[in-house]
């Protein structure tokens, strides 16, 4: 396992969970789905009936890079990536605990994950992100995305039809 972990002033660690965390990494990603379905395309009661070898797998996926932010032993933020191709990873799974947001975790999980996929060699990371959750836009914005497009009618994982931005940061040989 990569051993990438930092103290913040915050005494949050950062690191890449392994299988044998899969707990409270169900754990943190339940809760993200109960408390911002809205953000998500699956849901907590799907994600609920999930059994111990399904996470141990989501967590050794060699097509997938999670982070997490820990503080006194729990998972208070996760932040993910899926390959798509040679050339594109998808940012996915991005959430942190309410009482944890405003110190810049989000940020620091998203830098580690764009860090990943610049070094894998691809072209670019895409996200799609629910157009309402402005905080979220404008982070993404900060860290070089562009709105590419917007899809209209994206049910969400709670249920309600919304609209989405799919966004993009390329790379070139010179910049990330």
């Amino acid at each position: 396992m990569n051993q990438e972990n930092i103290q913040s002033p915050e005494k949050v660690t950062f690191k890449k969970p392994g299988p044998e965390d899969w707990e409270r990494f169900r754990k943190i990603r339940l809760e993200a789905l109960q408390t911002d379905p809205q953000a998500f395309g699956a849901n907590f009661e799907n994600e609920l009936q999930e059994n111990e070898q399904y996470w141990r797998e989501k967590l050794s996926n060699q097509d997938r890079s999670f982070y997490v932010a820990e503080e006194n032993s729990d998972f208070v933020a996760t932040a993910g990536a899926r390959k798509i191709d040679d050339t594109e990873w998808m940012l996915s799974t991005i959430y942190t605990s309410p009482s944890s947001r405003g110190k810049g975790i989000s940020n620091e999980l998203l830098l580690r994950v764009i860090h990943e996929a610049k070094k894998s060699g691809v072209k670019k990371v895409s996200l799609n992100v629910n157009s309402e959750q402005e905080n979220a836009v404008d982070l993404y914005k900060k860290l070089g995305f562009k709105i590419i497009a917007e899809g209209k009618g994206i049910q969400m994982g709670d249920g309600i039809i919304h609209h989405e931005y799919y966004m993009e940061k390329e790379f070139d040989s010179l910049s990330g």
